[in-house]
């Protein structure tokens, strides 16, 4: 039932507490209550502040016959909670904008900091070199015959083909010495000094002392360029004489099996020193009253270097001759590459 209004109220129906039951003392007229606050917003939806008096303390006789806070419904909760909430809203709203702009000036770092839209680690990456490294190799085994004889097979026994027989001295008179390729049980497969290039024979390993070096000498001869590595690391590089078109330096594995210290001669064509190879003229099987022999070896004259004018040998300045002569032992591999 709608509760009765005076008639000279206008600003409300009263609330059914109050409704009058014939001469209820207790009734407060119309003209002595407080004007009616505006009735609640539905929960959840914000009330503005401006016009309401939020003055803490002053009862409202308008609800129920009770005095309650000015503006409440019987609990000054929901108010409250409201503004704590608008509050949360704006909190929550700062922080969002500030959190999107600290994401826009990193983003604005990155993005300069880089050059165009390129990061930083990107365009570092970029002018270092991909590394060709690999993992430090292993020393070469190096065999010297111990034996009057050293017989080499083409299979781990000794019923197999022979492939070579050879004297404890070269014809330079150092020790036969052989580098090291494979290994089984009692046999070593080393590169023979012989030809064709490439020759590999199984030898019985108690013929043989094994030591071991970490040095290596690599030849490219597209670039004219020789490299004496230590570990895996260049120790020493130089340009190079190679051989012509017509006498190929021969491209393979080697090793040196006779060094010639020269310097009590220097104006030979060999410079101070030779390291005689494994190696062969593929096109020459005798050169100067020699097998054909290739070496490695100095030259007293510079201005040859990267040129192809030998016979197939390579020459170095004599300089560079002599710092690998001073640490490259018997043995020590040399790979020739194209």
């Amino acid at each position: 039932m709608a509760a009765p209004r005076d008639p000279g109220d206008g600003d409300g129906p009263i609330p059914p507490a109050e409704e009058p039951r014939g001469a209820d003392p207790g009734w407060i007229r119309p003209s002595q209550r407080r004007p009616a606050r505006r009735a609640e917003q539905p929960t959840g939806v914000d009330q503005p502040t401006a016009g309401f008096d939020e003055t803490p303390g002053e009862p409202d006789a308008t609800v129920a016959g009770f005095a309650v806070p000015n503006g409440s419904d019987g609990s000054s909760a929901p108010r409250a909670q409201s503004r704590k909430r608008r509050r949360d809203r704006r909190r929550i709203i700062a922080a969002g904008v500030a959190l999107v702009a600290v994401l826009a000036l990193v983003a604005g770092i990155v993005v300069t900091s880089g050059g165009g839209s390129t990061p930083t680690a990107e365009r570092v990456r970029l002018k270092v070199p991909p590394t060709t490294a690999a993992a430090t190799p292993a020393p070469a085994t190096i065999a010297t015959t111990k034996v009057l004889v050293l017989v080499a097979y083409a299979q781990p026994v000794t019923t197999a083909k022979v492939l070579g027989m050879f004297s404890p001295k070269t014809s330079y008179g150092l020790a036969r010495t052989m580098l090291v390729t494979a290994e089984k049980p009692g046999w070593d497969e080393v590169l023979l000094p012989q030809r064709p290039n490439d020759t590999q024979g199984w030898i019985q390993q108690a013929d043989v002392t094994t030591s071991s070096t970490t040095y290596k000498i690599t030849v490219q001869l597209s670039t004219h360029h020789l490299w004496l590595t230590n570990a895996g690391k260049a120790v020493l590089d130089t340009p190079v004489v190679i051989g012509t078109a017509a006498t190929p330096t021969p491209t393979g594995l080697f090793y040196i099996t006779d060094p010639l210290d020269l310097r009590s001669n220097p104006n030979t064509a060999y410079g101070v020193f030779a390291l005689g190879l494994s190696a062969y003229s593929n096109v020459l099987t005798s050169f100067d009253g020699g097998p054909g022999q290739v070496a490695v070896h100095g030259t007293d004259n510079a201005t040859q270097v990267g040129q192809s004018i030998s016979n197939g040998c390579v020459r170095i300045p004599n300089p560079d001759i002599l710092q690998i002569a001073a640490v490259a032992p018997l043995g020590t591999p040399v790979q020739i590459d194209a």
